[in-house]
């Protein structure tokens, strides 16, 4: 499903943009193209935490993400790749 993303870095600055992410039993992958067009892809499971801890090869990059108490179509959690680190907000559709 496409869902709008909130990125926000270390260093204050965020940016809004899109994302794929898919969610069967307890695995989540989230997908997007980088600045120069290549695919990111970070996966990961929920061993019943309530939070999903995700792993992205190709950038080095871990993640985790929990479902927002608010809102079940919000995820929110931190991001490290390439020597950055930040937050993410997804909002998914209604649709899953």
């Amino acid at each position: 499903m496409r869902a709008s993303v909130k990125t926000f870095y270390e260093n204050d600055s965020a940016e809004e943009s899109y994302c794929e992410v898919v969610i069967r039993d307890c695995e989540i992958v989230v997908s997007y193209y980088d600045d120069n067009g290549q695919p990111v892809i970070y996966k990961g499971v929920n061993e019943n935490t309530g939070r999903w801890v995700l792993n992205c090869e190709t950038v080095k990059g871990r993640a985790t993400l929990n479902r927002s108490p608010l809102d079940k179509n919000c995820l929110e959690g931190s991001w490290w790749e390439a020597g950055c680190s930040g937050m993410w907000q997804i909002d998914m559709d209604d649709e899953e």
